[in-house]
């Protein structure tokens, strides 16, 4: 993958928008124009924190959250802000520059650029290979964690069961885990993380092995093969006795 697919292009464009924005000299605005001015300039703020920040910061709800109230901070504190702006196109005035508004729009189209393209090159190839392609669960994966998730009602095994059916995994199966993505619109459950209290018995070359299924904050995580032995090839058994309890 090159360069120009790993650039954040929501955040190009916010910077370009930012840049025309700071053209506009707000002093000669008056009534609904300042106003409507004022609130596209928060819009922008808020919208640039959270594509700033990433998808894997904040989750769907918590984005709209945060993108609400860093507008409404934006918005309240307008006459501030409206203020030093104004301060700063006089002083650069004073120091000899005949178009303040557009020196600023182009600093703020060049650090946009600085901060896009440093964007883009630590999202390199290496990193993306670190983070495995969600992929279809594997049948014996799938038939483990069902088996595991129907033997109670309780710690949030219904809401668990509604996640898993919409999970895929994360890479293959292999050194003894396979971690899960559960959808964003999956219901959670209240208990941030945890040991799902089903686990399983078996063993593997002879060797006796647990199968435990983790939560983290509130959603399906992973599957683990613990050995309880010499065991080097971490693999699900073909045969699990499944059991309520501390697996240790």
């Amino acid at each position: 993958m090159d360069d120009a697919r790993r650039i954040n292009w929501p955040e190009a464009a916010l910077y370009t928008a930012a840049a025309a924005i700071t053209l506009v000299e707000h002093r000669r605005l008056h009534g609904w124009r300042r106003t409507a001015y004022w609130g596209a300039v928060s819009l922008l703020t808020g919208a640039g924190v959270v594509t700033a920040a990433g998808d894997g910061e904040f989750g769907t709800g918590t984005r709209a959250a945060t993108m609400a109230a860093v507008t409404g901070v934006t918005f309240g504190l307008r006459e501030p802000f409206l203020t030093l702006d104004a301060l700063v196109v006089d002083k650069l005035r004073r120091l000899g520059v005949g178009q303040p508004r557009l020196l600023l729009a182009g600093l703020t189209l060049a650090a946009g650029a600085v901060a896009v393209v440093q964007g883009a090159r630590r999202t390199s190839p290496d990193d993306e290979a670190e983070f495995p392609a969600p992929q279809e669960i594997e049948p014996r994966v799938r038939q483990v964690v069902a088996e595991m998730l129907a033997r109670t009602d309780e710690w949030g095994a219904p809401q668990l069961r509604e996640q898993f059916a919409a999970a895929r995994q994360l890479g293959p199966f292999e050194h003894g885990y396979v971690e899960f993505e559960v959808p964003d619109d999956a219901p959670e459950i209240p208990v941030e993380s945890f040991t799902f209290p089903i686990h399983g018995r078996g063993s593997v070359g002879g060797a006796p092995v647990v199968v435990s299924l983790h939560v983290e904050a509130g959603r399906l995580s992973a599957l683990f093969v613990d050995p309880e032995g010499d065991v080097d090839d971490l693999r699900l058994p073909d045969d699990l006795e499944y059991s309520l309890g501390h697996p240790g």
